[in-house]
């Protein structure tokens, strides 16, 4: 089970269908209060629950969550499988507001059509070919990019990896071209100083007139 924010998720095994369900819990205030202070003697409405189950095809042995430096990149939920797999879902495919029909409104707040199962596809885990041994545990932290989050996996096996949930988006891409970058910089500071000295000489040559 993972709690963050506004909402849960924990993964359980229905004994009455005989599967493994993954639940998502979200709270949302019904009443938005402005003020920054509390009283007892202003009423305060419960907050409004949506809840959605999903089908897990594989029993899980852990559950854990993104987390970044600012808590502005979108978070991902991280699955470790009892067979040694560790994939990556967007918390977007785990929103209860997903609905069954996908209505214009619900376009609009980029919502997607409600589907029973999760599925990881195979970009998504994150110890590609490796499988991991005996999970027990999963912690994950900050790093100094605000686009990545630090993932730690323990158990029999030991196995650490860089999770990006919405790609690096701060950080430059290995193909990019800085000597072209550098070349287009030192022209433009030799063209600046050599238009500040033409400026300057025609200057000097209004004065002298």
């Amino acid at each position: 089970m993972v709690i963050t924010e506004n909402w849960a998720v924990y993964n359980m095994y229905n004994q009455k269908n005989r599967r493994h369900e993954t639940v998502v819990i979200e709270m949302f205030e019904t009443i938005v209060s402005n003020t920054t202070e509390f009283s007892s003697l202003i009423p305060h409405y419960p907050p409004r629950i949506l809840s959605q189950s999903y089908v897990t095809p594989d029993p899980l042995a852990a559950l854990s969550v993104t987390q970044t430096l600012r808590s502005i990149t979108n978070r991902a939920i991280i699955f470790a499988k009892a067979n040694g797999r560790v994939g990556s879902v967007p918390k977007r495919m785990l929103d209860p507001r997903r609905p069954v029909i996908l209505l214009p409104r619900d376009k609009e707040e980029q919502l997607i059509p409600y589907h029973p199962e999760i599925l990881i596809p195979p970009p998504m885990y994150l110890n590609y070919n490796v499988t991991l041994e005996k999970i027990e545990g999963m912690i994950t932290g900050a790093s100094g990019l605000e686009s990545t989050s630090l993932l730690f996996v323990y158990g029999m096996d030991l196995f650490f990896t860089r999770v990006t949930p919405a790609n690096t988006f701060d950080l430059l891409n290995e193909d990019f071209d800085y000597w072209l970058i550098g070349i287009v910089l030192l022209g433009l500071l030799v063209a600046t100083i050599i238009t500040h000295a033409l400026a300057e000489q025609k200057a000097l040559n209004k004065k002298w007139k």
